[in-house]
């Protein structure tokens, strides 16, 4: 069982419940003993998830500062869609208005107030299976459609494990097709084929790599 603090009667009441009856509901005491028992596990839940979750149920547009992966805050404006628990952490899935584009936000990277900015306008498009993605799938950076070349050694194991597009050679390699929109953790899966895999396009993230290299080397 999983424990959502604060929000457990909220999702039992009939219809869409409000941010505040998210916020403030109480827990049944029931769930100590499955906590006891070792099967409880309690997902964080907070005043963002319960607000965004409200604002994608209800259709309503939002606007917030948001905190990118490399650092970088900017202010967003978005149409959420869906809000999903993954790899630790909660994200929601919108139509981001500036950018024109589907975009996947870590919701503890949000900062400031989230303000209400009127209906949503955007058809709610193809929401996504979170626990299917990869780690290189998760950023807001704008994707990148890259090209890693992969020994035979290893070539197995590398498209069970990216469940990218592949093409095989006549030596037994394989060249991965994958679409990057976090570069750091594309790079950390990289580097765990150590010596058998190589980025053979685009050329700049090929050079962002050898230049990341260079004080480790």
């Amino acid at each position: 069982r999983v424990h959502l603090p604060g929000a457990a009667k909220a999702f039992l009441k009939t219809g869409i419940p409000t941010h505040e009856e998210l916020n403030t509901s109480e827990v049944d005491d029931s769930s100590k003993s499955l906590e006891e028992s070792g099967l409880f596990v309690e997902v964080p839940f907070d005043s963002v998830v319960s607000y965004l979750g409200s604002a994608a149920a209800k259709r309503i547009a939002v606007e917030y500062r948001y905190r990118r992966g490399d650092g970088y805050e900017s202010l967003r404006q978005v149409e959420p869609w869906s809000v999903s628990f993954a790899r630790g952490y909660w994200y929601m899935v919108g139509w981001d208005r500036q950018r024109k584009a589907k975009r996947i936000y870590r919701m503890d990277r949000i900062s400031g107030p989230i303000v209400d900015i009127g209906k949503s306008t955007h058809p709610v498009g193809q929401t996504l299976d979170l626990q299917a993605m990869k780690s290189w799938d998760f950023g807001d950076e704008e994707p990148v459609r890259v090209k890693v070349s992969v020994d035979a050694e290893i070539a197995s194991w590398a498209i069970q494990t990216s469940q990218a597009d592949s093409e095989l050679r006549t030596d037994g390699s394989v060249v991965l097709t994958l679409k990057v929109r976090n570069k750091s953790a594309f790079r950390t899966f990289v580097l765990s084929m150590l010596d058998h895999a190589e980025v053979l396009e685009p050329q700049w993230l090929r050079d962002e790599l050898v230049s990341w290299l260079k004080p480790l080397s």
